[in-house]
């Protein structure tokens, strides 16, 4: 038998639920509870286990360059994810929606690196960078 237990939310339970039905199934049988949460894997907080297997993820986060940018907005047109945004003289980018993974590029990063208006950066996703790029999200609000 195989249970997933999707959301795209968060904190609806998912990681609660996970946890105690696993629990739950260990007391008659063996189980094997996997935590695909890139971002939070929580379940191991909750639950005594063996860890067998983690990978560490990045995603690529573009970072605007204002000096070097004309404000003509093309970044804000070809840009797949819908991460950035012109907004009067400022542009805005929202790390949460760039490409999941290094592969998820679209043409904006390209765009960005032959106009030096922009600098691609790689961040590590889950274990302590969270952080970084929700305080970079903040700034762009203010």
């Amino acid at each position: 038998m195989k249970i997933a237990i999707a959301s795209g939310k968060g904190g609806t339970g998912k990681t609660s639920l996970s946890v105690n039905l696993a629990s739950f199934l260990a007391k008659k049988q063996e189980i094997v509870l996997v935590d695909l949460d890139v971002e939070e894997p929580n379940s191991g907080i909750f639950i005594e286990g063996e860890l067998i297997h983690s990978e560490n993820k990045h995603k690529m986060i573009p970072e605007w360059i204002p000096d070097n940018c004309t404000l003509c907005g093309i970044c804000q047109k070809v840009c797949n994810f819908h991460a950035v945004i012109k907004m009067g003289t400022r542009i805005m980018v929202f790390p949460q929606l760039s490409g999941n993974r290094s592969d998820q590029r679209c043409r904006f990063c390209d765009f960005g690196y032959r106009t030096d208006s922009f600098r691609i950066s790689r961040f590590d996703i889950g274990g302590g960078n969270n952080e970084r790029v929700r305080e970079k999200n903040r700034s762009c609000h203010q």
